[in-house]
């Protein structure tokens, strides 16, 4: 139902950003504080804020003996959500 090339143009307008347009402009520090209150109902693990679901996803990979690099993708990777 909306995978259509009218609905993808939409969205490709509503989310360019390539003029220098930007959602929202925000520290990591702040980003981080933001989500700490946020919960995310897309996401299986409902009512945990999604800054808690960050951090062990972060904690999954490097206990997992993962490379820093893929450490902090895992912790930066939901902060779209609020950016």
């Amino acid at each position: 139902r909306f995978q259509t090339i009218e609905f993808y143009q939409k969205m490709e307008e509503k989310f360019d950003f390539s003029n220098g347009n930007y959602r929202r402009l925000m520290t990591i520090e702040k980003a981080f504080d933001e989500l700490e209150n946020y919960v995310d109902a897309s996401d299986p693990d409902l009512e945990l804020p999604n800054l808690l679901h960050l951090l062990q996803t972060a904690e999954g990979i490097r206990r997992a003996g993962h490379p820093d690099w893929l450490q902090l993708t895992g912790l930066l990777h939901d902060m779209g959500k609020i950016m």
